[in-house]
């Protein structure tokens, strides 16, 4: 880097732990069940503030909303593989850019920041003037990338003294106890390496203000969520016997003590900081239905496209070969699949395709001007079938049952209105996939089965800040919170400004008198 970095007052102004994964009622829950033991104390002293997210819509807007204070419409961050508007580009995990995240503003204003595995986000350009600034993408899930780091040269000092994490992801094959106890293993361990990678950070690094995020609940939830989920077909009776709870107990057990210890060791000067985001719940699959939806009813329109004998090849391995093999070359394996996929698709007479590998269902209209191989007029031929296409599903029932499989449908480029719009879907699907669904019918469409087993939990759309310190001010939980609303109250709980043209604001209550809000 160029230049030097601020000095230090010495001691840190506020730390900030990014719970990823876990949310307000989660907390509670395990606090409740003895899990955690230190941090129910702590937030028992902590001022509370409930977040409202959009985590079940647009489950990666979590973390990019709370630390640019921008709405989902104004960064566009809203799905794992969306496409770019106006191509069939998938945009990979690695390319998202989280703008102005608040500790760069910090820096700007003179402070000294450090930060540890931010969800979603990358380390800033080699020639970013950040010369306040240590950024470390050493475990933060999903991994997307290579560890790295700004500047550079620091993420290759510590996995010399502390190795690569031992276990970024969750694992669909990990089906046994003796996989699932190993998973358990490479979590707390993880757990415990952050702590010493947190404490050298504090050290070395002095900052004013460190932001350390803990990935391994966000994983362990996904990993082992199913083991208290009789009825899923993912619920192996033996394992969950074997197991119940106890290894996600442990993850949050580590979790726990880990947090605990870093604050006995803080001076009482330092204003802390918990956010939770993106807790999860059981479901039962769908991600496929309204993909076979829109082709059983024409809408989108298929060619026959004979696969190569690689991937024939390919899907003759047993399938935890290939959870293995899409670990090793991922970006291989899922070009490949993204060629085929798009190839399958006759656009001269597709008006609307969905994207089948996202939690619900996101449907592109096929729009002139808009889609490379466009044929539906915007206006009012677009509404006309978004309003064909509600009726249709809305026709839709869970087989057997006569109960609705569609929960709920939203139209986000009307709802979230702003720069990054265009990149949102035209339409939002959420299948009522709380119960197991083994296929879907109607009068008109017939029966559609659920290829989808459900083997991944789903976000829930509450958060909250636990906070205490000399810049927090005591008093009654507060409600009417939003993610966005996270990035300007942790500038102003440090007394710097947020910057213009964010879109949430300082949660007042939360400053202490004097502070400036």
């Amino acid at each position: 880097m160029n230049g030097q970095r601020p000095e230090s007052s010495g001691a840190p102004r506020a730390v900030v732990f990014a719970l990823d994964g876990t949310d307000s009622n989660c907390m509670a829950r395990y606090a409740d069940s003895g899990w955690l033991p230190e941090m129910a104390g702590l937030m028992r002293k902590a001022r509370r503030a409930d977040l409202q997210t959009l985590g079940d819509l647009f489950v990666p807007s979590l973390w990019p909303c709370a630390f640019s204070g921008l709405a989902v419409e104004n960064h566009g961050i809203h799905a794992f593989r969306p496409i770019r508007s106006g191509t069939l580009d998938i945009v990979e995990g690695s390319e998202r850019h989280v703008p102005a995240p608040f500790w760069e503003t910090a820096v700007q204003a003179g402070l000294r920041v450090s930060v540890l595995d931010a969800p979603i986000c990358a380390p800033p350009p080699a020639e970013a003037a950040l010369d306040g600034l240590r950024f470390v993408e050493w475990g933060s899930h999903p991994q997307v990338r290579a560890p790295g780091s700004f500047p550079r040269s620091l993420i290759s000092g510590i996995i010399k003294r502390h190795g690569l994490h031992p276990w970024r992801e969750d694992n669909p094959s990990a089906t046994t106890v003796e996989d699932l106890s190993s998973v358990q293993v490479g979590l707390c361990e993880a757990v415990r390496t952050r702590e010493n990678i947190i404490m050298e950070m504090l050290e070395a690094d002095a900052p004013d203000l460190l932001l350390a995020a803990f990935s391994e609940l966000h994983t362990a939830e996904h990993q082992f969520l199913n083991l208290t989920a009789p009825g899923h077909r993912r619920f192996e009776p033996a394992v969950a016997a074997a197991l119940g709870e106890k290894p996600l107990r442990a993850v949050y057990e580590a979790v726990d003590a880990t947090i605990s210890r870093i604050v006995r060791r803080l001076p009482r000067e330092t204003t802390v900081i918990i956010v939770c985001l993106g807790g999860l719940h059981v479901i039962h699959g769908g991600s496929t239905l309204l993909h076979d939806a829109l082709r059983q009813t024409g809408l989108t329109a298929s060619k026959t496209v004979q696969p190569s004998l690689a991937r024939r090849l390919w899907r003759l391995l047993p399938e935890h070969v290939r959870q293995a093999g899409r670990r090793q070359v991922p970006k291989l394996v899922r070009r490949s699949g993204d060629g085929l996929f798009w190839a399958s698709f006759d656009w001269a007479a597709t008006r609307a395709f969905s994207l089948p590998w996202t939690y619900d269902g996101h449907l592109r209209v096929n729009l002139r001007g808009r889609e490379p191989h466009g044929i539906v007029e915007p206006g009012a031929e677009r509404a006309a079938l978004l309003d064909e296409i509600e009726t249709l599903l809305r026709e839709l029932k869970i087989a057997g049952t006569g109960k609705p499989a569609v929960r709920r449908i939203v139209r986000p480029q009307e709802v979230f209105v702003g720069r990054a719009t265009a990149e949102l879907p035209d339409l939002l699907v959420k299948w009522d996939n709380d119960a197991p669904i083994e296929a879907i019918e109607s009068p008109r469409l017939g029966r559609i089965e659920n290829r989808d087993k459900g083997q991944r939990g789903a976000h829930s759309d509450r958060g909250a800040i636990f906070a205490w310190g000399p810049g927090v001010a005591a008093g009654p939980p507060i409600s009417g919170a939003r993610d966005i609303d996270v990035a300007p109250t942790v500038l102003g709980l440090l007394g710097i400004a947020p910057p213009a043209g964010q879109d949430g604001r300082t949660i007042r209550d939360f400053l202490a008198a004097g502070r400036p809000a």
